[in-house]
């Protein structure tokens, strides 16, 4: 069979190291297991009948003591410890005859057997003797029970010695096997080593000639000459990528050839391109070093584009927070997002100021150093100027509107006071519309003071350090009667050892108040509210929670604008000004407010506060 894949080579060069390293594995492994049973088998054999012949030999000799107690004069106790210590070699008795392993032990067992239980019935004669006569006791005991407790201690060393001797046998072959293991394992290691090395020579020099030609020609390739070629022989891998690196070498040449001048053209076009632009477009890599920047964006900073190329951002750009959303727009290849005022950049120029909204947009590279970004700057200081004169216009004439507003309503109500009587249906209508209307634009007039003051800047804040807790409690407990009357279960959810923000009590509970009275006009009956608060790195997590009609797409881009109302049958009243207010408020607070909704399912509307400094 013709081996013709690469993979086939490697297996086959190392096929007869990789077989000598299983065969010496096997016998190692079978040599270690008899090493293990041979263990096992001292242990298990020997150990007991050697415990058995010395408890054995102990029980005997203190039945010697006992015998000694008996002829010094003491009686019983003589006979309670002779009576305990022949159960007990009784017992290691049974034992070791449970645990006969050893030629000649069996022979030694019933010797033993035979002179104990004489030894016993000369003792029991033994006690006859010295109640008769103490003498005779004595010379009973030297002459007969004497040597008979020698036999028996004898036949108890010699059960006790044949065990020793064969653990000790056992002990010489363990150490024979492990030899023979040790020097097993040094030849089959070695042998597998040695063949091993033959092999990855041959294989080294085998695979390393077509690897060799690749890089010649491809040095060559690097070099500009684009009409070498590798040899092509045989039909796997090396083959085929010889094969791709000399079709690579075709296409580069026609690559070369081709008119480099369009490609020149076109880098020229774009270049005009970015250059022209009336936005600032900045151009760094990796490192926020500075590739590149338009005339627009040298403007901007008032520098020469010529002196900025190759300079790091932070020396056009002393925003530390633009910065990290740069490097963290790198690092995840995703275009931050933004609410509020986030992407505006405020500049100094002079005696004035001036304001750019960016934008920023990575560039993924193959590699890390190819990385890099784009930064946008739009001049936003005209619309800001315009807002900002807008909200004057909205605060001077609120402010106008507020005298005449209060005189009308309190002209109103004198007429109703003293000559409602006088009037007729008709008539007692159109002032109980007139004075609605009144009050409907008094309302108006006062929410667009508060918030022209809150965008002017003039809202006053008391900043204190206030649980979240507290603050959910507050409202939840404010607006729970609401929610039962209407049959909405409202509940709050907080976790322990929350830490203390940054907040104005009174105006944040007028936020959380807003978003839950939102919540329960477009909850229906049945329906659920949840409160939740949670702790973030740096701040707290408000979040008002519910399953009801929710806000269509087209409108959540646009909710926190002043004068946007949802399109729902709710709708009956409200100007459209409540979270503009709230994210106003948020906004003061150095938090952020945000929404997600999906129509039919409900609404969640979050928003955070800074921790409180220590």
């Amino acid at each position: 069979m013709t081996i013709k894949t690469f993979r086939h080579k490697i297996l086959l060069g190392y096929a007869p190291s990789l077989l000598l390293i299983l065969l010496v594995l096997t016998w190692s492994g079978l040599t270690l297991l008899k090493l293990g049973r041979s263990s096992e088998a001292i242990l298990r054999e020997n150990y007991r009948s050697i415990m058995a012949a010395e408890h054995m030999i102990d029980a005997l000799e203190r039945q010697d003591s006992s015998i000694l107690l008996l002829l010094l004069g003491f009686q019983e106790p003589w006979l309670h410890e002779f009576h305990s210590q022949e159960a007990v070699f009784w017992q290691w008795l049974g034992r070791a005859k449970d645990n006969v392993t050893i030629p000649g032990e069996e022979d030694i067992l019933r010797d033993l057997e035979k002179e104990y239980g004489r030894f016993i019935a000369e003792a029991a004669d033994l006690l006859l003797i010295v109640k008769e006569s103490h003498e005779k006791g004595v010379k009973f005991y030297h002459n007969t029970l004497f040597p008979r407790f020698r036999a028996v201690t004898e036949l108890c060393i010699r059960l006790r010695e044949l065990n020793h001797e064969t653990m000790y046998r056992a002990s010489q072959q363990t150490q024979t096997l492990a030899r023979q293991a040790i020097i097993s394992l040094i030849v089959g290691g070695g042998s597998a080593i040695l063949v091993g090395l033959v092999f990855s020579l041959l294989l080294s020099r085998f695979l390393s000639g077509p690897a060799t030609r690749m890089t010649a020609v491809l040095g060559e390739l690097a070099q500009g000459n684009y009409d070498v070629r590798v040899p092509v022989q045989g039909h796997d891998e090396l083959a085929a990528l010889a094969r791709q690196v000399n079709t690579m070498a075709q296409e580069l040449k026609k690559y070369n050839e081709l008119n480099i001048g369009k490609i020149l053209t076109e880098k020229s076009k774009i270049e005009a391109l970015i250059q022209n632009v009336d936005e600032g477009i900045i151009i760094v890599d990796d490192r926020l070093m500075i590739s590149d920047i338009n005339l627009m964006a040298a403007d901007i900073f008032q520098v020469k584009k010529e002196d900025m190329i190759g300079k790091h951002l932070m020396e056009m750009i002393k925003e530390e927070t633009l910065l990290d959303y740069m490097k963290t727009a790198m690092f995840t290849n995703t275009s931050p997002e933004f609410s509020g005022d986030q992407n505006i950049y405020r500049l100094e120029k002079g005696e004035s100021t001036c304001y750019y909204q960016f934008s920023i947009i990575p560039i993924q590279g193959q590699s890390l150093a190819s990385r890099g970004g784009v930064l946008l700057l739009r001049d936003v200081t005209r619309l800001r100027e315009l807002d900002h004169l807008k909200s004057e216009f909205i605060l001077r004439a609120s402010h106008e509107l507020r005298t005449p507003l209060t005189s009308l309503s309190l002209s109103i109500k004198l007429l109703d006071e003293t000559e409602a009587a006088h009037l007729g249906d008709r008539a007692r209508k159109l002032l109980n519309a007139s004075q609605e209307d009144v009050e409907r634009l008094r309302v108006l007039v006062e929410t667009l003071l508060n918030l022209s003051r809150i965008e002017a800047g003039k809202l006053e804040l008391n900043f204190q350090a206030i649980r979240p807790e507290f603050i959910c409690a507050r409202a939840v407990n404010l607006m729970q009667p609401q929610a039962e009357a209407k049959g909405i279960e409202l509940t709050l959810q907080t976790v322990a050892d929350l830490p203390t923000v940054r907040a104005d009590l009174e105006k944040i509970d007028w936020v959380l108040v807003n978003l839950l009275t939102n919540a329960v006009k477009f909850t229906p009956a049945g329906g659920h509210i949840q409160v939740k608060v949670a702790a973030q790195e740096k701040h707290v997590q408000f979040s008002v929670i519910d399953d009801g009609e929710g806000i269509p797409y087209e409108y959540q881009a646009r909710i926190f604008d002043k004068f946007v109302r949802g399109k729902s049958q709710q709708l009956t009243s409200g100007l459209g000004l409540g979270l503009a207010i709230c994210k106003e408020i948020v906004n003061a607070h150095g938090g952020v407010i945000w929404l997600e909704s999906t129509p039919g399912k409900g609404t969640a509307v979050s928003f955070s506060l800074p921790l409180a400094t220590v």
